[in-house]
């Protein structure tokens, strides 16, 4: 029976000898898994981290960009505002000028419709005594001419 125990401890030794060394292997593979996958996850963090600093830098230059972009149109709108308020001052005076032109013209029109009323008022004047000096005269010619034949007719009868 000790001969068998022995056996038996041999074969329990032998058996805890191969599941260490079993377990030795699936540690050192599982330490290999481990190692290549810290690998893989070291390289994807330094990818990341590149794309990362990559794309910071492509946003950094679009952001400038547009920045630039902001400042030139800030630049124009200011411009344009400016050559905006210079036209409304333009468009004020030329509305300034053009009713003084106007009231102007609206005085002057109102002086030549006076003095047009006025000459047509002296001419018909004229022209109506001008016509009753011809009245006259006709009537006077008329007189003459029928005293002239009454005493041709008085005389001849």
């Amino acid at each position: 029976m000790a001969a068998a125990k022995a056996v038996m401890l041999n074969d329990l030794r032998n058996l805890r000898d191969e599941h260490i060394i079993e377990l030795q292997k699936l540690a050192d593979e599982y330490s290999s898994d481990l190692d290549k996958k810290e690998i893989v996850i070291q390289n994807f963090k330094q990818g990341v981290l590149s794309d990362s600093n990559s794309s910071m830098n492509q946003f950094k230059e679009i952001i400038a960009k547009l920045r630039d972009e902001n400042t030139a149109l800030r630049e124009r709108n200011q411009m344009q505002e400016a050559q905006m308020v210079n036209l409304e001052m333009r468009v004020k005076e030329s509305l300034t000028e053009l009713s003084e032109k106007e009231a102007a013209w609206c005085e002057l029109e109102e002086k030549l419709k006076i003095q047009i009323q006025k000459s047509w008022g002296e001419k018909y004047q004229a022209w109506m005594e001008a016509t009753e000096k011809k009245i006259e005269e006709l009537r006077k010619t008329n007189e003459f001419l029928k005293s002239a034949l009454e005493r041709q007719q008085g005389s001849g009868s």
